[in-house]
């Protein structure tokens, strides 16, 4: 058996809806497991009543793992909320005995089957992690890890998976945000998976966890309509920041000016499920609380990087 999982608080949670709607657009109705950071959340998504999701408290999980109460007291809340990924993929097999749980970042949306993004996934591999896929002129990037915590596909038997409990562990340790040689948040210990385990499969499969920080690359010189309906699995929408009508896209922070097509077929398409979630929350018109510095501003108008909603 299958299980989706992901978690959020209420700054995420148009988000979570516009994932699960890119699930069920693309036929795939595994269920999806939420956890909610806090009660509002919990109550928002379950107000829907949306057949193939299941919301759970944090709360259920720090019990579950009382180790997460020590970690919420020595860390920034930024860190701690870095430090549950494991933890919630963990629970979700625990409630579900699911042999494969993959965990969705909220700000993901698909745009074919999420099967496409399990293409080469061995039965004897234990794991699948996803590279950043940077862009050549953003190799610096990589001080904050080669894998991007987005995806990642764990294979959990009754005993467990030892590299997931590695993570666990790990994570427990340290989740800072101040870079070093081997942390960074939750995200910098995926590089040791394919060294210190065998059971590590990196996902190299075309289309998937597309990003601002590495659509170049996948686009070359194409930025056309067909190229994209041809190619993209999933998108990464990290950095998009809604203000009303006004929505950056955050494309600018990677020199990138998003063509007319890219805007249409993926941005506008994203927009209008986080507007169409919000609409059912009575959410509208939401307004994200990031301030952007001048010097941001004047790239953001540079590289138009924006929409209208």
């Amino acid at each position: 058996m299958m299980a989706y999982t992901t978690h959020c608080d209420r700054n995420y949670v148009t988000r979570v809806l516009a994932l699960e709607k890119s699930l069920r657009v693309n036929q795939d109705f595994t269920t999806l497991y939420v956890i909610a950071h806090d009660d509002h959340t919990k109550a928002q998504i379950e107000s829907l009543e949306l057949k193939f999701t299941r919301v759970i408290s944090l709360v259920e999980v720090e019990e579950r793992f009382p180790e997460l109460v020590s970690a919420k007291n020595n860390r920034s809340r930024l860190e701690y909320i870095f430090c549950l990924t494991p933890f919630v993929i963990s629970y979700t097999h625990l409630i579900t005995a699911s042999d494969l749980v993959i965990y969705l970042d909220a700000d993901l949306y698909f745009f074919k089957s999420p099967n496409l993004a399990l293409e080469g996934f061995r039965e004897d591999s234990n794991v699948a992690i996803i590279e950043h896929g940077f862009q050549a002129k953003f190799d610096h990037l990589k001080i904050y890890g080669n894998f991007n915590v987005g995806w990642l596909a764990f294979r959990i038997v009754k005993n467990g998976n030892p590299i997931l409990n590695w993570w666990k562990s790990a994570c427990i340790d340290s989740t800072s945000t101040l870079v070093s040689e081997r942390v960074y948040a939750d995200q910098k210990y995926l590089d040791e998976f394919p060294i210190l385990f065998q059971g590590t499969h990196i996902n190299r499969n075309r289309g998937t966890n597309i990003a601002p920080w590495n659509i170049e690359n996948f686009l070359g010189k194409n930025q056309s309509e067909t190229f994209l309906d041809a190619n993209l699995v999933f998108f990464h929408f990290s950095g998009l920041r809604m203000y009303r009508r006004f929505v950056v896209l955050g494309l600018s922070g990677y020199s990138f000016r998003a063509s007319k097509d890219i805007k249409r077929k993926l941005y506008r398409v994203y927009v209008d499920s986080l507007i169409d979630a919000g609409s059912k929350l009575n959410l509208n018109p939401q307004v994200d609380s990031r301030k952007y510095t001048f010097k941001e501003l004047v790239k953001i108008i540079y590289y138009r990087d924006f929409i209208l909603s």
